[in-house]
This record gives C-alpha cells, structure tokens and sequence, in this order.
C-alpha cells in the first residue's frame, strides 16, 4: 500500500494514476553557489522516480565551536547553546524558503527538511 505524502505547502500529491512510492532522495544542503542547480536536480530525480525528498542542514561542531569560542572570549562563560541553535536553525529555515522559492516543479515533490548538529561527513556515514 503506497503512502501519500504531503508537499512543502500542505497539499496531497495524489492522482487517480500514482501516487508517490516509499523512497526518498535525501540532500544536503550548505547554501553554497551550488546550492540550487542541485536542488533543481533533486526535484526532478524526485518527480521522475515518484519519490519524495528530505532536505538536510547540518550545523557544523566547528562553527559551534567557533561561536562560542567568539563569545567568551568577549564576555566570559556566555555562551548559549540552546540559543544559537535555535537562532542558526531559525536562520537556515528562512534561507531554505528563500532557496525553494521558484525551483520548477517544487510544489510537485512531497518535501521535509531536518536540522542536526555535528561533523557532516559523519552525521550521515556512520559505520
């Protein structure tokens, strides 16, 4: 029995022919130059093979690091971690919409997107 998603603006992707399998095309996404010609191609992969698509952001240890290194060193012991998640979280989304605004054939493809934190390359690739 297929399961029938939802797309990014609430609406079922259904028809009397198809409705969409149970995979999912996952992509990473660091908002670089690329960023969009990728995503273009990932909804088009999507579209052709009924699947959805799950859009992942990882907050890298790094830059968490980096910040709070920034931080304290200005104002000793202030850093907010739970803060500057849910501020870099809260920015990423924002620069999502802005990214999805306008790619072809977006509202056609079931869509969720997830935050994390950590290495990249590790978050996903874990033996």
């Amino acid at each position: 029995m297929s399961e029938i998603l939802k797309n990014s603006n609430g609406r079922d992707n259904h028809n009397e022919k198809t409705s969409r399998q149970n995979f999912k095309i996952s992509r990473s996404h660091r908002f670089s130059t690329y960023s969009r010609i990728t995503l273009e191609y990932a909804v088009e992969t999507a579209n052709l093979t009924q699947s959805s698509m799950v859009l992942i952001n990882i907050i890298n240890q790094k830059q968490i690091y980096a910040m709070e290194k920034a931080v304290n060193a200005e104002h000793p012991n202030r850093f907010d971690l739970g803060k500057f998640l849910s501020e870099e979280i809260d920015r990423r989304k924002l620069k999502l919409k802005t990214l999805i605004k306008g790619v072809p054939a977006m509202d056609d493809v079931p869509v969720k997107s997830a935050s994390a934190t950590g290495s990249p390359i590790w978050r996903f690739w874990k033996p």
